[in-house]
């Protein structure tokens, strides 16, 4: 029990060299002000009788935030939560819509620590966050929450000053852990147009990463083939071992697609395969005939979904869909 609870600290993590001190009277208020205006606006859900948050210095230059509770709030159910705060955010100068933004982040962890009990809430969210797998859907979906409630500028700008502090190695896990500043502006446009693809990946599972969300947002779009180029997909081998082979062909390429790369992302019953995805330069192709390509993808498949990616002046565009192959 002991160790489900203590992998229910959620951290904002990376590495800095620095002595530890404590969070001044100043910097307390400015973190308790900030609080107690996204609790009285977007975290509504926090306003509670008897329910309390404690601010406490964290002294481990490992890290910079965390949302956790007390023992009490474990066993006895007290309305008992703390955030924790490294100074060194300070002293690297963290601006007021970042330190607001990672803030509201936190705040989520913590309503969602108070919205049920210990066997329900807090011992399920434990399980969550000990397996790599699980604790990346957990901390995006997170994310996507700040989004939700209208702060993505303040998430954002807590991205772009967090970034530059980073080794290329806690870079890597930030990107892979949490949603960067480029799959925040795409959600953005979800969520402002198609809300209901959020709904759904809050309910099952978030895209874990840039070409999970990109897909969502042009395939809403459907700019389907036959107002750009005709295409063609024919299976030529099938083998449960060996994989699948396809034949892609194009006919009445235009001129504005030289440049253009064309990515085909097989999907299966759990999701679309990025791993399995196939990329086609059309760089140096006669506009006047047809174009042909092998393509050939391992394991079970139920179609393939195109899209036109890099064209110089265009956003990516959803080309067409092979369901049923």
């Amino acid at each position: 029990m002991r160790s489900i609870f203590v992998s229910l600290i959620l951290l904002f993590s990376f590495k800095l060299t620095a002595g530890e001190r404590k969070l001044t009277a100043a910097e307390e208020k400015k973190v308790h002000a900030i609080l107690a205006e996204l609790i009285d606006s977007t975290h509504s859900s926090l306003r509670k009788p008897r329910l309390k948050i404690k601010l406490h210095t964290i002294d481990n230059p490992a890290y910079f935030f965390e949302s956790n509770f007390g023992v009490g709030r474990a066993l006895l159910g007290m309305k008992r939560y703390k955030i924790g705060v490294n100074p060194l955010v300070f002293d690297k100068n963290i601006p007021d819509d970042a330190l607001k933004g990672v803030l509201a982040h936190e705040l989520i962890h913590t309503e969602d620590y108070a919205s049920g009990n210990t066997f329900n809430t807090l011992i399920p969210i434990g399980i969550a966050v000990l397996k790599s797998k699980t604790k990346i859907q957990y901390e995006r979906k997170t994310d996507l929450k700040v989004i939700l409630k209208g702060l993505e500028k303040e998430l954002i700008a807590y991205k772009n000053w967090q970034y530059p502090l980073l080794n290329p190695n806690d870079l890597r896990t930030k990107k892979k852990e949490y949603l960067t500043p480029e799959e925040i502006r795409l959600i953005v446009e979800l969520r402002d147009t198609h809300p209901e693809v959020l709904k759904e990946w809050l309910n099952y599972k978030i895209p874990l990463d840039i070409d999970g969300v990109e897909l969502a947002l042009i395939s809403k779009k459907r700019l389907f083939a036959n107002h750009l180029f005709d295409m063609k997909l024919t299976k030529e081998f099938s083998q449960k071992k060996r994989g699948q082979k396809f034949i892609i062909e194009l006919k009445s390429l235009k001129q504005k697609f030289i440049g253009c790369t064309l990515k085909a992302i097989p999907y299966s019953k759990k999701g679309h395969n990025f791993d399995e995805a196939r990329i086609f330069k059309l760089n140096e192709i006669d506009t006047k005939k047809s174009v042909r390509a092998w393509m050939s993808f391992k394991g079970k498949m139920k179609g393939v979904d195109f899209i036109l990616k890099s064209c110089e002046g265009q956003n990516s565009l959803f080309i067409k869909g092979f369901p049923n192959l």
